[in-house]
């Protein structure tokens, strides 16, 4: 924003100043909303720092902005460009799988141990976590390659499944390939992220070309753009012009800018979502382009749901629309929040203009009682969350116990079962074929028909039935014995839910007891932590009560200050009288003589001022 004040000056500055804005200061007070906040500093002290909070007058201030820059659009100039297919980029969402799901949880309570401290931030850090958060969304491969990376054992019941965002470009991509065989057309996929296998990294371009190539595209049609260092540079885009690579792989560091290879563009596939505006506009500038052949073309933005995904594209969204408010003739908002910096307001402080210290230390008083009361605020609410711990806490491990006891009885029933049988009143299914044949066509009445009601089964003290979940719109078998338990159904010929539910009672039961069993002692250690939060004292309560005092003392001798009131006094009324004692003290001090001026009854004060 500051870069308009800039360009304003420097090219018009006769707006500025008929504005009665030239100086820095008074156009951020007009266009801005400049906050003076207190904030702490290493010491302990308070410091003052000047800010934006937000802006102002947009419409007012892009008017003035374009009396001298004239801003043009591609929307605006109608060049000969190919239009997009449904008017619009196309948003391919995919819901996250359980592992993602699974994985995103697990973010948010590193992400909480750090907001926390507990973390060493060599050992964690918020930076990593954002690297990792975005590879979640590319599906479950990247998912199982952050957890050897971390060097932690994969989920037992882990699912490498293809429904990811990836996979769905993947067959997006092979499909258009068909369609534009007799144009030859050309795709360009743009990712930022997995870029190479290097270090045990899971390579989403890697990926994307071996699943290709098996879907018969040839190899040598698939091409990962080159470095802007590269000498083949040139001659690699004149072949991507001629169709001799119609699959091309890229970042928007490779061929976001300066690359005219838009000839034969058809399609152009986001795979990740960039943190700027402009990395968006820059890659789609290769395909929105004059000199494309096509007269229709198509862009795709693949998100993941559940995952940073969809965050990533609805700030970009956000931060384009503003950006396009702001240049384009349409009328921006009158106040933006869209602030680099947004920080705890503490008050502002108005200085007196008298020297008198105490005005100084009255109002540093007040900022101490402020914070201190800040303090006590957070504490009192903190003290009653705790005595309200000391309340819950016991009735969550009485149930957590009664819990444990129907998982260990579960546990000891599971095992028993060394081959997994099915039983019904009429008969019983025994050997591993028969009762995978049974278990999937479960699942896939319920999937054809998830209103409908299947049969259940039992596998010795277990029930086993099967439900739709609707809020993962998946499958799954739910096992009931004196506690409940699931797993995910698989629907497929493939997928082997005789040893999904074998994993379910030889790992997840007894890790479901060790889980409890945790979860009954972190609550007991939290219990004890509560009841001792709960008996601590304020500790600034002496300091608050001081200062408090401390400011009272000030208003009163503030208050005892007179008010000085401008007197008018009418000589005729109240005669001045000098004594002789004054008059020989004056003369004294100012040598007056004959040559002085002595003003007359008829002279105007004013003139006598001036003179």
């Amino acid at each position: 924003m500051t870069e308009l004040y800039v360009m304003t000056r420097y090219l018009r500055p006769d707006l500025l100043k008929q504005a009665g804005v030239e100086r820095f200061d008074d156009w951020a007070a007009t266009f801005g909303n400049v906050v003076t906040k207190n904030q702490q500093t290493a010491d302990g002290t308070l410091k003052m720092k000047t800010s934006f909070a937000s802006f102002m007058n947009l419409p007012e201030l892009m008017s003035m902005y374009k009396e001298f820059a004239d801003v043009q659009s591609a929307d605006k100039l109608n060049l000969p460009r190919p239009e997009l297919k449904t008017g619009k980029p196309q948003i391919i969402s995919v819901p996250a799988t359980p592992e993602q799901k699974i994985y995103v949880q697990e973010l948010a309570e590193r992400a909480k141990a750090i907001e926390d401290g507990s973390v060493d931030p060599h050992e964690d850090n918020h930076l990593k976590i954002t690297g990792e958060a975005r590879l979640i969304g590319l599906g479950n491969k990247a998912v199982s390659t952050l957890y050897k990376k971390r060097g932690e054992e994969i989920p037992y019941d882990f699912i490498d499944d293809k429904n990811s965002k990836v996979d769905k470009c993947i067959e997006k991509v092979a499909g258009i390939y068909s369609k534009t065989n007799d144009t030859k057309g050309v795709q360009i996929i743009f990712s930022d992220v997995a870029v190479n296998s290097d270090n045990g990294n899971f390579s989403v371009y890697d990926y994307i070309k071996d699943e290709l190539i098996s879907k018969g595209i040839p190899e040598n049609e698939i091409i990962f753009a080159p470095k802007s260092d590269s000498k083949e540079r040139e001659n690699i885009f004149r072949d991507i012009n001629d169709s001799k690579y119609r699959i091309v792989i890229a970042s928007t560091g490779t061929l976001g800018t300066g690359a005219n290879i838009q000839q034969n563009l058809y399609a152009l596939h986001h795979i990740d979502v960039p943190w700027k505006p402009s990395d968006f506009e820059q890659r789609e500038g290769r395909i929105l382009r004059q000199g494309n052949k096509n007269k229709e073309v198509e862009i795709f933005n693949y998100v993941t749901e559940g995952t940073l995904d969809s965050y990533l594209y609805q700030t970009v969204t956000n931060k384009a629309r503003f950006i396009a408010q702001l240049l384009d003739n349409k009328t921006p908002a009158r106040v933006s929040e869209d602030c680099d910096e947004k920080v705890l307001t503490y008050g502002e402080i108005q200085a007196a203009a008298e020297g008198n210290p105490d005005f100084k230390r009255r109002i540093e008083v007040s900022n101490e009682i402020a914070e201190l009361t800040m303090l006590k605020s957070s504490y009192d609410h903190e003290t009653a969350a705790a005595m309200e711990k000391t309340k819950k806490i016991p009735e969550e491990i009485k149930l957590k116990k009664e819990i444990l006891s129907q998982v260990q009885n579960d546990r000891k029933s599971a095992e028993n079962i060394h081959e997994i049988a099915l039983k019904n009143d009429k008969y019983t299914v025994m050997t591993r074929e028969k009762v995978n044949i049974y278990l999937l066509k479960m699942a896939q009445e319920k999937l054809a028909n998830p209103e409908k009601e299947i049969p259940s089964i039992n596998i010795n003290n277990f029930k086993v039935s099967v439900y739709f979940d609707k809020q993962d719109n998946e499958v799954r078998f739910s096992v009931k014995g004196e506690s409940t338990y699931s797993c995910v159904a698989g629907t497929t010929e493939n997928q082997d839910n005789y040893q999904r539910l074998q994993n379910l009672f030889d790992k997840a039961i007894p890790k479901k007891e060790q889980k409890i069993i945790q979860e009954i002692s972190a609550l007991e250690d939290n219990l004890k932590q509560a009841e001792i939060r709960a008996e601590t004292p304020f500790s600034h309560e002496n300091e608050l009560k001081e200062k408090i005092e401390e400011f009272q003392e000030l208003e009163k001798k503030l208050a005892g200050l007179s008010v000085q009131e401008d007197v008018i006094i009418d000589p005729e009324e109240v005669p001045i009288i000098e004594t002789a004692e004054e008059k020989s003290i004056r003369e004294k001090i100012y040598n007056v003589d004959e040559n002085d001026y002595q003003p007359t009854e008829n002279d105007d004060v004013s003139n006598t001022f001036r003179r």
